[in-house]
């Protein structure tokens, strides 16, 4: 079968991945903490609303006393006893959704459709921005068994990191593996990196949810820090 893939579903999530170990294009490590810090200031991060279209098909999920919550996904996530802190919508719009505002469905729907991950959830420790966990939404094209679906996203963030300057990346490493989410054992991607700020572990699970996929990203310092942030997910009630 033919694998057709657009580069995009990962784009953001890469990016994000690695900016808390020095790896972002054209900004600084402590730029980046500053913007972290600015992006999930207590007084900016305010409970936000469920979103979705008139068709019920795409929901976008809502936070409320440090719960993001998400219906279609079937997840929601606490934070209050974590360290962790929820970057703001705005904050979303400007770190990787290419500046649209959830409220506006149309132009969410049509950057999926277009084949761009959006990110509906994104929570950083601001004391250690190696753990970080974030959920996003792609289109699911998931056209073949998931066990070569992984065997191609491992060849695009191969592609991806093989072009990181090597003086920001020492060394890298993409490889199949397994992760507990839900109660449940699925497969999933681990991605390891050495850099000259840190080392980090991120677990990448990619769950296909009728017409969208769920793109779940948990870093640490290790796998077990990068599970353990899987370990918070609950079922939504």
């Amino acid at each position: 079968m033919k694998r057709i893939f657009k580069l995009g579903i990962l784009a953001a999530a890469l990016s994000l991945c690695f900016s808390g170990c020095g790896i972002k294009a054209g900004r600084k490590t402590s730029e980046t903490e500053e913007s972290f810090k600015s992006d999930t200031n207590k007084e900016s991060v305010e409970d936000t609303t469920e979103v979705n279209d008139s068709e019920g098909t795409l929901v976008l999920g809502s936070i409320s006393d440090k719960v993001y919550s998400n219906k279609m996904l079937d997840i929601k996530f606490d934070i209050s006893k974590t360290g962790l802190d929820f970057v703001s919508d705005e904050g979303l719009k400007n770190m990787g959704n290419d500046g649209i505002e959830r409220s506006d469905v149309a132009a969410v729907k049509k950057h999926i459709e277009d084949g761009k991950s959006f990110i509906d959830m994104f929570a950083v420790d601001n004391t250690d921005t190696t753990k970080r966990i974030s959920v996003s939404l792609a289109k699911n094209n998931v056209l073949m068994p998931m066990d070569e679906y992984l065997d191609a996203q491992k060849e695009i963030m191969e592609s991806q990191l093989s072009k990181v300057p090597k003086d920001q990346l020492k060394s890298s490493e993409v490889k199949k593996s397994d992760a507990y989410f839900l109660g449940k054992e699925l497969s999933c991607l681990d991605i390891y990196v050495d850099t000259t700020v840190a080392k980090q572990c991120q677990k990448y699970l990619f769950v296909v949810k009728d017409d969208y996929m769920m793109i779940i990203v948990s870093s640490g310092k290790d796998e077990k820090e990068a599970q353990a942030g899987l370990d918070l997910f609950q079922k939504y009630e």
